[in-house]
């Protein structure tokens, strides 16, 4: 949508406020509260029980309507729209003709950065950089470390402890514990968990009415600039990526592999972000050390407007895995898309091998530049000889031989 962070979260106000206004209401709870003066215990179960039927405490319509009136009739929501399907669209359980049911969430699978990875590792099975992760937990409740005297039967008994127990499988901060510890050290500083405790604020996630009261929590809690400050850089770096310029014609040993650093989407932004997050400055590291300073601005082309900052790396043979971080004065770095990887795998994807050149003539999705593409391109459409000095000279003898 193009928004940007104040207007989303104003939006973002405004649904939720009209969403989850009021509940789904129920006839027979209004029907006896005059009599009774209270309510009654079979008017709430019967408004429990309505809840269940329709699988959802609030009123799907006006989910839809507010969505209808935020995005449009027509835009795809949910990989869906009226040109694909005859049925009206509605909110809540998605059924598929000869699949089944389709649910958001669950006691299963509540945690969906779970279910995000899977997928991420059936699309790129071989991509262990592109692993971005950032969870957001719905609040912690305090925890109530006060000894009871002696053991009250409904706070105590089997009945609450049997609540808690299955309340607790709600809760996705320790399967976010599991899954990271299941993950790679080299991709583990990557993923990022934004939680808070909610103290003595109301714990419902549907609250509206103290949405401000929780946003002052978050920005009130003990650690949490820092920890939005780590997520935001690793969202941001991640828009930079490698591409491979020129490599020797021997890479038998050690040798320096010639590139530049490429932003993907509005680099301007992201680049100034990067500077006001970071104003004591940035560079461009490889596990070896310094490669090239961040550059900023000053690395745009004159021509086309692009980043391109130029960056050589030593590396050991084609074969050997390497990585390009941002690293800021504190020695803190971040891992760029596409690492760890190998210079042959980057090789391989670019079509640097390929005589007649790639279908895409070496540069997908962009109008080519003569300013940003004419650096290092001397080995474009070229094989490397990899033959040996005995074997050029033996070669040529039987030549001039000839």
């Amino acid at each position: 949508m193009a928004w940007d962070v104040a207007d989303c979260s104003e939006r973002f106000n405004t649904l939720a406020r009209r969403i989850f206004s009021q509940r789904r209401p129920s006839v027979l709870p209004s029907l006896l509260h005059p009599i009774s003066g209270y309510k009654s215990v079979i008017g709430e179960a019967a408004k429990w029980i309505q809840w269940l039927l329709h699988d959802s405490c609030y009123d799907s319509r006006v989910f839809d309507a507010t969505l209808k009136d935020a995005f449009g009739e027509t835009r795809c929501l949910f990989g869906a729209n009226e040109e694909r399907t005859r049925v009206p669209l509605r909110s809540g359980v998605k059924v598929g003709v000869g699949i089944g049911t389709f649910q958001d969430g669950g006691l299963k699978y509540n945690f969906a950065g779970d279910l995000a990875n899977r997928v991420s590792n059936q699309i790129w099975p071989s991509s262990m950089g592109s692993i971005r992760m950032l969870s957001l937990g719905t609040g912690k409740a305090q925890p109530n470390d006060h000894t009871p005297h002696f053991r009250h039967i409904f706070r105590d008994g089997f009945l609450r402890r049997g609540f808690d127990a299955w309340m607790s499988t709600m809760e996705t901060d320790s399967d976010w514990k599991k899954w990271r510890v299941r993950l790679g050290c080299e991709v583990r500083g990557d993923c990022h968990r934004l939680d808070v405790s909610l103290g003595q604020a109301p714990q419902t996630i549907d609250a509206v009415d103290t949405m401000d009261d929780y946003r002052d929590i978050v920005l009130l809690q003990s650690g949490s600039a820092r920890m939005a400050r780590e997520a935001a850089t690793t969202l941001l770096v991640s828009r930079f990526f490698f591409v491979v310029g020129s490599l020797p014609e021997r890479t038998a040993s050690p040798f320096w592999c010639s590139g530049s650093v490429r932003c993907k989407g509005p680099a301007k932004k992201i680049i100034a972000a990067l500077e006001q997050l970071y104003p004591e400055g940035l560079s461009y590291v490889s596990d070896s050390g310094v490669i090239a300073d961040f550059g900023g601005l000053d690395s745009f082309c004159a021509s086309c407007g692009c980043y391109n900052r130029p960056i050589s790396l030593l590396t050991r043979h084609l074969d050997h895995t390497v990585n390009v971080y941002i690293q800021n004065g504190s020695k803190r770095k971040w891992r760029i898309s596409g690492f760890p990887e190998t210079i042959a795998t980057f090789a391989l994807r670019q079509g640097l091998d390929m005589p007649f050149g790639r279908e895409d003539h070496g540069y997908p999705c962009r109008e080519p530049c003569h300013r940003c593409d004419a650096t290092g391109c001397a080995t474009k459409g070229k094989r490397r000889r990899r033959q040996s000095e005995t074997s050029e000279g033996a070669v040529s003898r039987k030549r001039a031989h000839a």
